[in-house]
C-alpha cells in the first residue's frame, strides 16, 4: 500500500485509524525525530476552525496532560497534523512488530476506582487548562486520550477540534454520539458559545465509562446499533442509526449507576459527574475549570476530615499506651517494696537465727541455712523482676515517644492543608473561594484541641501552632482583635521554646513559625498604627527567617514566607520615611525568588510578590530623588502584572489592583517628566481597571480609594491643560466616593489624608476660577479637617502621611491667606501667611532636602513681606 507524500516528513507505516483521518508513524526529514502524523479527510474536517484550535495549543503554555502539535497544513492538500509520538512496539500473533498507542478505551471498566478516578482528574485538569485558554476540545472520547508512562501525566488529549462541529459536510462516527450532548449534534454551530459545556458533558460520559465500562445513556441502544452493524450482511455496512440514539438519550434524563456509592466522598463524586452529564445545559458546569474546582473543594474536605480522624486515632491510642505505662509503673513499685519488706524481714529473721544458734542443735543449723537460701533466691527472683519492669517501662516511653511523633505528623497535615485553604487567591476584602461551613469546622476543631494543650507545656509546639490557626480563621471572620491576641500568644509559647535545649525540639519549624507569627503581628500592629512596634516585629520576622533559609536553601515555602517579610519591612519602613532601610529590604525579595535558588521559574503568587516589591522598591526611589530609576522600576512591575492579571484569571483581584495602583504612581511619576499624554493614557488604564472592581465588588474600600484618588489626579491634569470645568466634575467625583469612605472608614488615615488632599486640590481650583469667596469659606473648613486629623491621629499617622498632612497644612494655610487678599481681608491674610510660613519651617527642620518645601517657605515669605 501506498503511503501519502508529507512535506517534510517519511511515513512509515499505519499506525490508526479513525472518522477523520488515518494516523501514520513517520520521522521528521528535518530533525530525524519520529513524530505521529494524521492525514485528514477534507470533507471530515473544518480547515479554518481546525487551524485556529493547533494554533491556539501551540501558543498556549505546556501542560503535562495535553499533547502539543508539532507542525500541521490544512492550506494545501493532503491536510495534516504531525505531533509526538507516544506508544511502544509490539507484536501481533503472527509475531509481526506493529506500533501500540494505548488510549484509555482499554481501561473503562477494567481498572480499579482509584486508578479510574486518577485518570479521571488528569483528563480533567488537562480540559480545565484548554478552557483556560479559551480552546475546546469537542472531541473529547477516551480513544482520543493517550496514556503515557510519564509521572506529570499518564493521560495527554489528542484530537481536539475534529468532532461534529459546523463544516464537517461528511463524518462517519462510531460511538461519536454517545459522547457529545444532544444540542452539539443538534446546533453543530454553537461551537464559539456552547463549545466548552459540550466538553463538559463528554468529559462526564468519559468518566462514566472509566469507572463502570457503560455508557450513561442509551447503552443498550448504542449495543443494538453496534449488534446490527456485525451481522448485516453485503458489500456495504449498515449506518448506524444515530438519530435512534440521541432519542434514546434525550429520553433518560435521570444517571443511574450499576452498584451503590462506597462512601459519602464517592457519592458527592458522582454527584459532580452527574450535574457534568445534565441535558439542559443551563444546569451544566459551563467549563471544565469549574468541575474541577468543585473535585478540589471535595478532595480538601476530604484531606481535613481523613487528617481529623488521624489525629482522634492517634489520641486513643496514646491514651492507652499512658494507662498501659501508669499500670506498669504502679506494679512495678509495687513488687519493688514487696521485695524489699520481705528482704529485710527474712535478713532480720538471719540475724535472730545467728544469735541463737549457739542454743540451737546442729540439726535446726543445717534446715535454717536452707531457709535463708531459699529467702535469697526469692529475692533475687524479685529483683530480677523489677529489671524486667523497668524495661518495659523504657519500651512504653519508647512508644509513648513514637505515638507522640505520629499526632505531631498529623497535626502537621492539618496546619498545612488548613494554610493552603486559607491562602486560597482572594482580593483584599474579599471573601475567599472557602465555606463559612469550612472556617466553622475548623475553628470547632482548634477549639476542641486547645483546653488539653494548654495544660502543660511539654505540648509547647502544637499549642503554638494551635494559636497561630486560630488567628488565622479569626483573621478570615474579620476579628482582629482577637486574631492579635492569639498571635501574641503564639509568639510567647515559640519563644519560650526556642529556650529549651536544641536536642529536644526542631529549631528550622520553630523559627520558621517564628517569622511567620512575627510578620502576621507586624503587617495588624501597623494596620492599628502601632508604627514603631511593627517595625520591630518585621524585624524580627526576617531575623527568625533567614537563618532556616540559609540552613535549608532549597525550602521554597520557608524562600516565599522570608520574601513575604522582607516586603512587609521595606513597605512598612518606607511609609514611615526611612527610606535606605526600605531600599535595603526590598532588595533581598528578588534573590530569595530567584529561580535558580528554588529549582524552576517563579509560580503565580512569587511573580506577584516580585512585582509589589519592585513597586514598593519604585516608590522608594522616587522619595529618594531618583526619578528616573522609580520611573523605569515602576514600568518594569507594570509589565509583569499585566502578564499575571491575564494568568491568574478568574481569581486576580488583587493582581489587578496592584496593578491599578502601578498605573497611578507611574502617571504621577511621568507628569513632570514626559508628556501628559503618557500619564493620562496611564491613568485610563487605572481608572477602566479600578471601575470593574468597583461595580464587581462594590463592598471592596481599596478599589473605590485608588478610583478617587485617579479622578483627583485627573482633574489636575484638566486643570493644567486649562479645562477647569472638567477638572472640577472630576474633582467633585473624587470628593463625593472619599467623603462616603470617610464615613465608613473612619479610623483609616490614608483615606482620611487623601481625603483633605482632595479638599486641598478642590479650593485651590475654585480660587484658580476666581470663585475667592467660596474658596475662602472652604479653605477654613479644611484648615479645621486637616488639624483634626493630625491632633487626632497624632501617634498612628505614619511618617509619609504626617509629612503630606503637614505640607497639604501649610498649602491651605497659603490659599486662605491668598483668597483672604482677593476678597480684601489683610487681616486674616497677614495671618494666615504667617501659620503657613510656621508651618513650612517645622517641616524644613526635620526634611530640609525637599525641593516642594524649600519653594513653599520661599513663596510664603514673599507674600508676608508684601503685606508688610
Amino acid at each position: 500500500m501506498s503511503l501519502p507524500q508529507i512535506a517534510g516528513h517519511d511515513l512509515e507505516e499505519l499506525i490508526g485509524w479513525g472518522s477523520c483521518g488515518a494516523v501514520y508513524r513517520a520521522v521528521s526529514a528535518d530533525t530525524g525525530v519520529a513524530c505521529a502524523v494524521k492525514v485528514f479527510n477534507s470533507m471530515a474536517i473544518n480547515r479554518k476552525m481546525l487551524a485556529i484550535g493547533m494554533r491556539g495549543l501551540q501558543q498556549m503554555p505546556d501542560h503535562p496532560g495535553i499533547l502539543r502539535p508539532i507542525t500541521f497544513d490544512f492550506d494545501a492538500s493532503p491536510y495534516f497534523l504531525a505531533m509526538p509520538l507516544v506508544g511502544f512496539m509490539a507484536q501481533d500473533g503472527q509475531g509481526k512488530k506493529v506500533w501500540e498507542s494505548p488510549t484509555l478505551e482499554s481501561s473503562c471498566g477494567k481498572v480499579p476506582a482509584d486508578a479510574a478516578w486518577r485518570y479521571i482528574y488528569e483528563v480533567g485538569a488537562g480540559m480545565a487548562w484548554l478552557h483556560k485558554h479559551n480552546l475546546v476540545h469537542c472531541n473529547l472520547k477516551p480513544r482520543n486520550v493517550l496514556i503515557e508512562d510519564d509521572p506529570a501525566s499518564s493521560c495527554k488529549i489528542v484530537d481536539a477540534v475534529q468532532g461534529w462541529i459546523s463544516g464537517v459536510h461528511h463524518f462517519d462516527p462510531t460511538d461519536h454520539f454517545m459522547y457529545m450532548p444532544p444540542e452539539q449534534a443538534e446546533h453543530a454551530d454553537g461551537l464559539a458559545v456552547h463549545g466548552t459545556s459540550w466538553d463538559v458533558y463528554s468529559f462526564g460520559v468519559l468518566s462514566y465509562r472509566l469507572l463502570t465500562g457503560r455508557f450513561p445513556r442509551a447503552n443498550e441502544a448504542f449495543d443494538i446499533e453496534l449488534h446490527k452493524q456485525r451481522i448485516a450482511s453485503g458489500a456495504m455496512p449498515q449506518a448506524m442509526d444515530n438519530g435512534a440514539i440521541l432519542q434514546t438519550v434525550r429520553a433518560q434524563t435521570e444517571i443511574e449507576w450499576p452498584s451503590s456509592p462506597t462512601s459519602k466522598w464517592d457519592a458527592q463524586r458522582k454527584q459532580i459527574l452527574e450535574r457534568c452529564l445534565e441535558l439542559e445545559p443551563r444546569r451544566r458546569w459551563h467549563d471544565l475549570r469549574e468541575v474541577m474546582h468543585e473535585f478540589e473543594k471535595l478532595e480538601a474536605d476530604f484531606q481535613i476530615e481523613d487528617a481529623r480522624e488521624k489525629i482522634e486515632i492517634e489520641k486513643r491510642r496514646q491514651a492507652r499506651k499512658v494507662s498501659l505505662l501508669r499500670t506498669a509503673s504502679i506494679s512495678g513499685a509495687t513488687l519493688f517494696i514487696s521485695a524489699t519488706v520481705i528482704g529485710i524481714y527474712w535478713r532480720n529473721h538471719a540475724n535472730l537465727s545467728d544469735k541463737t544458734l549457739q542454743e540451737i542443735t546442729q540439726v535446726h543449723k543445717k534446715t535454717l541455712q536452707e531457709k535463708a537460701n531459699e529467702y535469697t533466691k526469692r529475692i533475687t527472683e524479685k529483683e530480677g523482676s523489677i529489671t524486667f519492669l523497668n524495661g518495659e517501662l523504657k519500651s512504653a516511653q519508647e512508644h509513648k515517644r513514637l505515638a507522640d511523633a505520629n499526632l505531631q505528623m498529623s497535626q502537621q497535615a492539618v496546619d498545612q492543608f488548613l494554610t493552603q485553604l486559607l491562602q486560597m487567591p482572594a482580593g483584599i476584602g474579599i471573601e475567599a473561594e472557602i465555606s463559612e461551613k469550612q472556617v466553622v469546622d475548623a475553628m470547632a476543631f482548634y477549639d476542641r484541641e486547645r483546653p488539653s494543650l494548654e495544660k502543660s507545656d511539654d505540648l509547647l509546639p502544637e499549642r503554638a501552632r494551635n494559636y497561630f490557626n486560630t488567628a488565622q480563621l479569626l483573621l478570615r471572620k474579620g476579628r482582629h482583635p482577637e486574631a492579635v491576641e492569639y498571635l501574641e500568644k503564639s509568639k510567647k509559647d515559640i519563644v519560650k521554646l526556642l529556650q529549651k535545649p536544641e536536642a529536644h525540639l526542631d529549631v528550622p519549624r520553630c523559627q520558621t513559625l517564628l517569622g511567620r507569627t512575627c510578620r502576621w503581628l507586624g503587617t495588624l500592629k501597623a494596620d492599628d498604627g502601632l508604627r514603631s512596634e511593627a517595625l520591630s516585629l518585621l524585624e524580627e520576622s526576617v531575623a527568625a527567617l533567614d537563618p532556616v533559609v540559609k540552613a535549608d536553601p532549597k525550602n521554597r515555602v520557608t524562600r516565599f514566607e522570608c520574601a513575604s517579610a522582607w516586603y512587609e519591612l521595606g513597605k512598612r519602613a518606607r511609609r514611615d520615611q526611612q527610606l535606605a532601610k526600605a531600599a535595603a529590604a526590598l532588595v533581598k525579595v528578588p534573590p530569595m525568588l530567584d529561580p535558580a535558588a528554588i529549582g524552576e521559574p517563579p509560580n503565580i503568587q512569587e511573580q506577584f510578590l516580585l512585582a509589589r516589591s519592585r513597586l514598593e522598591l519604585g516608590l522608594a526611589e522616587r522619595s529618594l530623588g531618583k526619578s528616573d530609576d522609580a520611573v523605569k522600576t515602576i514600568f518594569d512591575a507594570m509589565e509583569v502584572l499585566v502578564k499575571l492579571v491575564e494568568r491568574a484569571r478568574p481569581n486576580n483581584q488583587e493582581i489587578a489592583l496592584t496593578l491599578a495602583e502601578a498605573y497611578l504612581e507611574f502617571a504621577e511619576n511621568v507628569s513632570g517628566n514626559l508628556t501628559t499624554n503618557d500619564a493620562r493614557e496611564s491613568q485610563t488604564e487605572a481608572m477602566n481597571i479600578l471601575m470593574e472592581l468597583v461595580r464587581q465588588y462594590p463592598q471592596w474600600a481599596e478599589p473605590r480609594f485608588l478610583l478617587a484618588r485617579c479622578y483627583g489626579d485627573m482633574a489636575s491634569l484638566e486643570r493644567d491643560k486649562g479645562n477647569n470645568s472638567e477638572a472640577l466634575r472630576r474633582q467633585a467625583a473624587a470628593l463625593d466616593s472619599l467623603g462616603q469612605l470617610a464615613k465608613t472608614n473612619g479610623t483609616n488615615t490614608r483615606y482620611m489624608t487623601e481625603y483633605a488632599r482632595q479638599k486641598g486640590q478642590h479650593i485651590q481650583l475654585l480660587s484658580d476660577l476666581g470663585r475667592s469667596k467660596e474658596s475662602n469659606t472652604l479653605a477654613k473648613e479644611a484648615v479645621v479637617f486637616l488639624q483634626n486629623l493630625m491632633q487626632g491621629n497624632s501617634t498612628t499617622l505614619d511618617e509619609l502621611d504626617r509629612k503630606s498632612c503637614g505640607v497639604l497644612l501649610a498649602q491651605l494655610y497659603g490659599l486662605l491667606g491668598q483668597t483672604s487678599e482677593t476678597v480684601h481681608d489683610n487681616k486674616l491674610a497677614k495671618t494666615s501667611f504667617s501659620k503657613a510660613y510656621e508651618q513650612w519651617q517645622t517641616l524644613m527642620a526635620v526634611h530640609d532636602d525637599d525641593e516642594i518645601i524649600k519653594d513653599g517657605l520661599k513663596w510664603t515669605k514673599n507674600r508676608l513681606e508684601k503685606l508688610k
